[in-house]
């Protein structure tokens, strides 16, 4: 997976303001106020930065790694970002430093920030900025019109005295005399505005001082001057920047500007001109990496319900949500019923209405970008449309906290605080003396800042001092060298008898310093140290390798497994392993589970405090590689249970996983009649949830179809007592079961038999035609089990059935029902006119053959990946689909085969409906296809078949489908006419 970065100009030393997820009490800063970015964590996701305002307070921020961006940069010249050979247009400073600012109205226009500020050039033209020379440029709205702030702080004429950083004992006069500044220093050291210029009051000294030189602050303000206005909405924000679900955006280009990028993507409509007046929300992403900025688009929803595929570089994001944030709901109810359609359940919760208007506080906020809320001490899940991030102080002040704890969210703090006191702890090393400090603390400063030099002196002199603990944290030298990837320093620490298992107050040991900071060159050296312990825990119980495994940090880990670390070793928080932990790491897999998996150390039955052992907790996160490699290792853990009685064969079952559930059953050889404490079998939870296709894969596994729980129910009696409206796979899973020998004269406790629960006259007289299907089923040609629900017809012929939602046949009924409510769920406004079943004998053979012919590739029935994928197309090409399938050669004739040539399938209706174009009667004409998905990766257009799973051995075989993006495809394009079959028509009106 690909790694995020923080952006080339964020570095200690850039100028801040506030940014657009301020939630902070107004005076501390006030909008405007000018601060000095002083600590940059070293990873990502350690999201807080430290922040000396002017005013001299010292701050952390959120930088964006949860979605919450509470600052702006308003300059980077002060860490080195040169536009080398580039010139202001208007004042003529050559070259410009920091941000640069480009017309597009006119050719070689290019504004340094503190003319593009002060309305230089023409203020109705259109701008890009450009951060750095590599950076993509980001489209602007025009400064007409946008209000400006005004900037306050160190700035010209100001009037300063002694900061956090300062080290020039008495130039200023003492403590708190006031100097006034004459002058910020344009270039210094080859730092743009990174130093002032100031004259002492009391005894007339000038100096040249730091203001963001390399992060440190040497004077703050004492009376601020004007720094001239910014328009907030152009800076770029401080963190990394890519959109997220749930994100409010803007679109800040001209008509004919959007309509050209769109257009160039296949992705203009008309109605689009509404996104130029509007503030929408992203509810998807489609292509978004690091380095995808021109070709990832965005799903964005508006509050009448329209949604469209906007490409990402005509975006602007204008804010976002967060977890604790403040949030008003929606106003009105009608756009509230419209917008919440599908979200926080099937069924519409009416109290929501009550909601209406409101103030709440977000508690979570799922993969999907759904905000779960309270509101007035309830919690419902919105859409994020229906929220509305709500900023003013006031409301922010009004809305009470609400927790919403979870042992993941404590395991989490371990991180979180580690990486804010590490913050913390760097910082402190900056700001220095004007001469009172210890011999110790200057050890731990030097090693923590790597001055190596510095160090060997003081050593030489005091070698006692080498495990001299800071106050405030009880840090080492040995700790923080270790963090900062010190190689040289850490050698030279450990060389004059640094303890390598000295922890700090929180039972931190330099080893852990060095997994938390990343530095496996580092952990190399102290796990090769004499008397190192490699199983060392803090007080939550974290050891070096749990810290490798959530960093995704190979090297550490495949050094810590080599040297025997203890993967069963379990933290305090929730009983967990590493090997636990490994299947919630998204990032550098399959190979963080093969190495945990592949421990000596391993002992796979281990239990959390949930009593899951390794092989629950791979099934409950749908980790197949790992359930593989565990099988593989320790089969006989297959059947064991959790304190409920699941098995690892009922949790797979639960949560619809098809390829685990035959995984457990073939290779596994897991029994499928055990049952949990509430004596379900798994087909009996399979039935009772409607998960057709697990069903399917249990019986091929030898479930007992007639098995019977402690009421004597049979799975056939358990589907027929959960069977509703809401159900839609009901009545073909009765006759699933009954073609496959399940007993309808079966009796249970009550004395029913599941004949006697078929109310519906239709759907006995349909079971007992099953039951003679089962014993004579109709065959194509070459003897291929035709669908037991298709209507009676030669195998030579080709015919379309139609669905009536009223026939007097409950299964036609609920047929019917089950393709349209998928159809909705994304195609609620469009109304169907009708929906029918092809049949094709032919397609269905060569269809059911190649779905075998995957499933023993892959191990096992299941295995295929099959899922139902829609098709949009034209009026002329229905009946031609119907009877030779779709035509891969045709691919790109609409969508530009992106992804590679053959035939494309998209995930949901609404993409789908882009390429259906109408009739006379402005009907429109989508399928409903089986697609044999299989192993799938990134496509790319000039692939005519999938590229080889390792191109290294060939003999793996190739991939069987291409998709637009790995983790959440949404378009597959698939190469195999025999891996899809045209399943359903449904023509349509909008």
């Amino acid at each position: 997976m690909e790694q995020l970065q923080w952006p080339e100009w964020m570095r200690a030393g850039v100028r801040v303001v506030r940014g657009p997820d301020w939630q902070l009490p107004t005076q501390d800063p006030k909008e405007g106020d000018l601060g000095t970015l002083i600590y940059v964590p070293k990873k990502v996701g350690d999201n807080k930065v430290s922040v000396v305002w002017d005013s001299g307070k010292e701050r952390m921020y959120q930088s964006g790694a949860t979605g919450k961006y509470e600052l702006r940069a308003f300059d980077f010249a002060q860490v080195g970002i040169v536009h080398a050979g580039i010139q202001c247009t208007s004042c003529s400073v050559n070259p410009i430093r920091g941000m640069r600012w480009s017309c597009t109205d006119c050719n070689n226009v290019e504004l340094c920030t503190k003319c593009y500020m002060n309305d230089k050039h023409n203020t109705n033209h259109g701008f890009v900025r450009r951060d750095t020379t590599k950076s993509e440029p980001v489209s602007l709205s025009k400064r007409e019109d946008e209000k400006p702030i005004q900037a306050l702080g160190v700035f010209e004429n100001s009037k300063v005295i002694r900061g956090p950083h300062w080290r020039y004992r008495n130039q200023d006069g003492g403590d708190n005399k006031v100097g006034d500044v004459k002058a910020i220093i344009p270039v210094k050291d080859t730092f743009g505005n990174a130093f002032v210029t100031v004259r002492w009051q009391i005894n007339n000294h000038v100096g040249e001082y730091r203001l963001g030189a390399e992060g440190y602050v040497d004077v703050v303000v004492f009376d601020p001057a004007d720094g001239g206005k910014y328009y907030p909405e152009h800076l770029p924000l401080v963190g990394i920047t890519q959109l997220r679900v749930g994100d409010k955006v803007k679109v800040n280009l001209s008509l004919n500007e959007f309509k050209k990028i769109q257009e160039d993507a296949s992705v203009w409509d008309d109605g689009m001109k509404q996104c130029l007046n509007e503030e929408g929300t992203v509810i998807d992403l489609v292509n978004q990496t690091a380095n995808s900025y021109h070709t990832s688009k965005a799903d964005v929803q508006y509050r009448n319900g329209n949604k469209y595929l906007i490409m990402r570089s005509t975006l602007y994001r204008v804010v976002g949500f967060y977890k604790g944030g403040v949030v008003r709901i929606e106003s009105s109810e009608d756009v509230l019923k419209n917008l919440q359609k599908l979200h926080g359940g099937l069924k519409f919760d009416r109290d929501i209405l009550a909601t209406k208007g409101k103030l709440g506080r977000v508690l979570k906020i799922s993969q999907t970008g759904d905000l779960k809320v309270s509101v007035d001490k309830k919690q419902f899940v919105y859409s994020p449309v229906c929220c509305h991030p709500a900023n003013d102080p006031k409301d922010v002040k009004s809305t009470p906290m609400v927790s919403d704890s979870s042992e993941e969210e404590e395991e989490g703090k371990t991180w979180k605080t580690f990486a804010i006191g590490m913050g913390e702890a760097i910082v402190n090393l900056m700001k220095g003396s004007d001469g009172t400090i210890t011999v110790g603390e200057a050890i731990v400063e030097y090693a923590g800042t790597g001055k190596l030099e510095l160090l060997r002196a003081l050593l030489k002199k005091s070698p006692q001092q080498v495990n001299h603990k800071v106050a405030g944290g009880g840090r080492t030298a040995l700790q923080l060298a270790s963090y900062q990837g010190h190689d040289e320093i850490v050698k030279v620490l450990i060389s004059h008898n640094a303890d390598v298992n000295l922890a700090d107050n929180a039972g931190n040991t330099p080893l852990l310093y060095a997994a938390f900071g990343k530095q496996p060159e580092v952990a190399e050296i102290l796990v090769n140290s004499k008397g190192v312990n490699i199983n060392s825990q803090n007080k939550s119980g974290v050891v070096p390798v749990y810290v490798a495994v959530n960093n995704a940090d190979i090297l550490s880990l495949k050094l810590l497994v080599k040297k025997g670390c203890d993967v069963s070793i379990q933290d305090k928080v929730g009983g967990d392993t590493p090997m636990h932990h490994a299947m919630s790491q998204k990032e550098n897999q399959p190979r963080v589970l093969e190495i945990v998996l592949g421990s000596p150390t391993c002992k796979f039955s281990v239990k959390n405090k949930n009593g899951y052992n390794v092989l629950h907790e791979a099934c409950e996160k749908n980790k197949v590689k790992a359930v593989e490699i565990i099988l593989s290792k320790a089969c006989q853990i297959v059947d064991e249970t959790t304190p409920e009685g699941l098995t690892a064969l009922h949790i797979a079952t639960n949560n619809d996983f098809v390829e685990i559930v035959s995984l457990l059953l073939e290779k596994g050889k897991a029994n499928p009649d055990l049952p949990d404490a509430q004596k379900r079998t798994p087909l009996m939870l399979a039935v009772s949830k409607g998960l057709k296709r697990i069903v399917e894969v249990l019986l091929q596994g030898g479930a007992n179809i007639n098995k019977q729980d402690d009421d004597g129910d049979t799975a056939l009696h358990v589907i027929l007592k959960h069977e509703s409206k809401e159900n839609y796979m009901g009545i073909n899973i009765v006759y699933l079961l009954v073609e496959n020998g399940a007993d309808i004269n079966l009796k249970n406790k009550e004395g029913k038999t599941a004949y006697d629960l078929m109310m519906d006259p239709s759907l006995k007289e349909g079971v007992i035609r099953v039951q003679k299907y089962a014993v004579s089923p109709a065959v194509s040609q070459n003897n291929t089990p035709l669908p037991s629900h298709w209507a009676s017809m030669r195998v030579t012929d080709i015919i379309k059935v139609l669905l009536d939602p009223v026939d007097i046949d409950a299964a036609i009924r609920d047929e019917f029902s089950m393709v349209k409510k998928h159809f909705n769920e994304t195609m609620s406004h469009a109304k169907i006119i009708s929906i029918r079943r092809v049949q094709n004998a032919l397609l269905w053979e060569h269809y059911t053959l190649q779905k075998k012919e995957m499933e023993n590739k892959a191990g096992g029935a299941g295995r295929a990946n099959e899922m139902h994928l829609y098709h949009g197309t034209n009026p002329d090409a229905v009946d031609l689909i119907c009877h030779a399938n779709f035509d891969f050669r045709m691919a790109g004739e609409s969508t530009g085969a992106r992804y590679g040539q053959g035939a494309y399938f998209a995930s949901e209706a609404r993409y789908s409906d882009a390429y259906a174009t109408p009739d006379d009667k402005k009907h429109k004409f989508m399928f409903v296809a089986k697609v044999l998905v299989g192993k799938y990766c990134l496509g790319y257009q000039e692939y005519k078949k999938p590229p080889y799973l390792d191109d290294e051995n060939k003999k793996k075989g190739t991939y069987d489908t291409c998709v637009n993006h790995i983790l959440h495809p949404n378009v597959y394009c698939v190469f195999d006419k025999n891996q899809y079959y045209p399943e359903y028509l449904v023509e349509y009106e909008l």
